[in-house]
């Protein structure tokens, strides 16, 4: 009886709980090649949304339909931000807006280039943002 129990406790976990783990088994970092493939990237001016500071960045995965942005990841290498899009299988309550914030809390004023994926490469240089 306690096994059947524990069986029936699980089923309704992951039920309750679907959404999240299809995206997280889905989810995959993008290269490159593949954002130039899906439309390209573009990055806005950074600003305040809800009582912090985002950087904009507009990507929508152009011919790819059954995809949604999971995140987008930030690390600081000293005065160049890198960024990297995740994406996930499209579910209920998946993030399908084509633009997407970037939380900045943490990262200091100052000037930075930003790059896609690894900094320095100049093949992948986003811009010059001014972070206040």
């Amino acid at each position: 009886m306690k096994t059947k129990l524990a069986v029936l406790i699980s089923l309704i976990s992951v039920s309750a709980v679907h959404a999240g783990v299809i995206g997280w088994f889905t989810s995959e970092a993008r290269d490159w090649a593949f954002i130039q493939q899906t439309g390209g990237i573009k990055v806005g001016l950074p600003t305040e949304k809800e009582g912090r500071r985002v950087l904009p960045v507009e990507y929508w995965p152009e011919g790819n339909s059954g995809l949604a942005v999971r995140k987008i990841e930030l690390k600081k290498k000293g005065v160049q931000l890198v960024i990297r899009v995740v994406t996930q299988v499209a579910e209920k309550g998946s993030d399908t807006a084509r633009i997407h914030y970037v939380d900045l809390t943490g990262v200091s004023a100052g000037s930075y280039e930003l790059y896609y994926d690894s900094a320095g490469d100049a093949a992948k240089h986003l811009g010059h943002i001014d972070i206040k």
